[in-house]
């Protein structure tokens, strides 16, 4: 585990992006080969102006596409996670651990989420279409969060701000989409790479420059912890 500030590097900027867009082009691949399959279904919940009038979903509908989007969720934050983690091992050396904690945290995600998903249907079946956005946010970030605090609790809160930030970012992202390309399938494949993308490169980009700022000021002001030999002020 690092005991200081990771240094300045583009290698480990670029890796980390590497890892961003390889987990969200895989959550994108997943949900694509699930949209070609069962088209016929998913086609009226993202875009409900092409439905037939009159169409009725099958009952088992709700419950099959919450499984499939868990599924393409876990898989997403699972590979995200464990790239960053092997493209900057040196960074996070509890990566087994972390792996298990963040596949906890997305099943608990996915079961809080279940009434949200059974109301919004009954409601608009459209809508689960928002549930699901929420739940790729809120299940990525927990994930980043979770492999920073685990694997290096020390520089926890450089990861908590790069989520942040670039969660802000991949949501103005998604905002843009939907308001001026007004297609929501585009939408609806662009949240995995929107999500993953950006929190990458948020967080490459904090980490760098938060290393370039302690190298010239001395002053280690983000750990959460301060070196056994540090003397009390």
């Amino acid at each position: 585990m690092n005991l200081t500030p990771e240094k300045p590097s583009a290698k480990s900027f670029i890796l980390r992006m590497a890892a961003g867009i390889i987990a969200g082009i895989t959550g994108s691949l997943i949900l694509l080969i699930t949209y070609l399959v069962t088209a016929s279904y998913i086609q009226p919940l993202i875009n409900p102006a092409t439905a037939v009038s009159g169409e009725e979903i099958h009952p088992m509908f709700t419950f099959v596409f919450m499984v499939v989007m868990f599924i393409t969720i876990l898989a997403t934050n699972i590979i995200g996670t464990f790239l960053m983690g092997i493209f900057v091992r040196e960074r996070y050396a509890r990566l087994s651990e972390s792996i298990s904690k963040i596949l906890f945290l997305n099943l608990m995600i996915f079961i809080l989420m279940i009434p949200l998903y059974l109301i919004v249907a009954n409601i608009a079946l459209q809508y689960l279409f928002y549930a699901v956005i929420l739940q790729v946010f809120l299940s990525a970030q927990a994930s980043i969060l979770t492999l920073e605090i685990v694997s290096n609790a020390k520089y926890a809160v450089i990861g908590v701000y790069s989520t942040v930030i670039g969660s802000l970012m991949s949501a103005g992202i998604l905002f843009l989409i939907y308001k001026f390309i007004l297609d929501p399938t585009a939408l609806f494949f662009a949240m995995f790479p929107a999500v993953w993308i950006f929190v990458s490169f948020a967080h490459g980009l904090l980490l760098m420059l938060y290393g370039l700022l302690v190298d010239a000021s001395g002053n280690d002001f983000l750990a959460v912890e301060k070196d056994e030999h540090s003397s009390p002020s």
